[in-house]
């Protein structure tokens, strides 16, 4: 009796391309899953924090009024009181700024990633279109 008929080299690329779909498509559902089932708390979290930045802002508004009465308290004017303050405040932002325009300036494009991406597509292309055979029969 004869062995059993072994597929060809194109039906196993075609069951690989497939069954390569189907793990690219099994690993997405996954990946939407898992961010689906954070979702919810993730909001939970968010408020709070938005809160607790709300708190904190009006806080900073009072400090900066107590600031300002206690020079007042010096014997300045309360006009030279919030100017100064306004001017240190002006002058910390204007750090902030420049040391946040500093880092700004070492990030990169994700070229690692895209790369990738590009040799993974390359490969899956490869595979479904096979380049043809030198050695055709006429």
């Amino acid at each position: 009796m004869g062995s059993p008929q072994q597929p060809s080299i194109g039906a196993l690329i075609s069951r690989t391309i497939v069954d390569a779909r189907k793990l690219a498509t099994a690993q997405v559902d996954l990946a939407k899953a898992e961010v689906s089932s954070q979702v919810s708390r993730l909001s939970g979290i968010t408020v709070l924090g938005i809160i607790a930045i709300a708190l904190v802002a009006q806080a900073g508004l009072m400090l900066t009024f107590a600031v300002v009465y206690a020079l007042v308290a010096l014997g300045l004017a309360t006009w030279a009181a919030f100017l100064i303050v306004a001017g240190v405040f002006l002058l910390i932002a204007g750090i902030l700024a420049a040391v946040a325009y500093q880092r700004a300036q070492g990030f990169r494009k994700p070229d690692i990633a895209k790369t990738e991406l590009e040799k993974t597509i390359e490969a899956v292309s490869s595979l479904a279109n096979p380049a043809p055979s030198s050695a055709r029969s006429t």
